[in-house]
């Protein structure tokens, strides 16, 4: 069996350990999105202590969480569960990143997209997701108006956001 590029670099204690460790993540990110509403499972991912996160271990993160989703695990949306553990990974070490999901027709079929933004700018991704996916959300919100908090909220207080039209007789 051939090892994977990815592998091979794995070199020491500490890459094994940072590898397990975002096996680990996926794995139980994996089940947190079945269990927990999307809204409030990155409200958990801002929370907790902050860790020193090197430009290197960040590098090394991507790469593995790469291969981990697209190779290893062949997730059928590797980009959501991605982007989440980067996002939780980056802001508990105090990088004020954003996660961007977008939406399109590609093809006659809906498909969608997650991805990190740092000041307005798509980070770790090789085309400028945007262009293909238009953003419909984004957290956190960083002054922008946001419809879909505005519903959620609605929702949450019983206030239906739907509203029938009157019949007119």
């Amino acid at each position: 069996m051939r090892w994977p590029k990815t592998l091979k670099r794995v070199r020491g204690l500490s890459d094994l350990l940072l590898f397990l460790n975002l096996v680990s993540s996926v794995l139980c990110m994996m089940a947190l999105l079945r269990l927990v509403p999307l809204l409030e499972l990155l409200r958990r991912c801002e929370k907790g202590k902050h860790d020193a996160f090197s430009i290197r271990k960040v590098k090394s993160s991507v790469r593995y969480l790469d291969f981990i989703v697209f190779a290893l695990l062949r997730l059928r949306n590797p980009c959501l569960v991605r982007s989440l553990i980067l996002f939780r990974y980056l802001r508990r070490a105090g990088i004020e990143v954003s996660i961007v999901f977008g939406a399109a027709a590609i093809d006659e079929r809906f498909c969608g997209h997650a991805w990190l933004e740092y000041r307005d700018r798509a980070i770790f991704e090789r085309r400028r997701p945007a262009d293909v996916h238009p953003a419909v959300f984004r957290y956190p919100n960083s002054g922008r108006e946001d419809r879909t908090l505005e519903k959620e909220k609605e929702c949450r207080r019983g206030v239906p956001t739907y509203r029938k039209p009157r019949q007119i007789s």
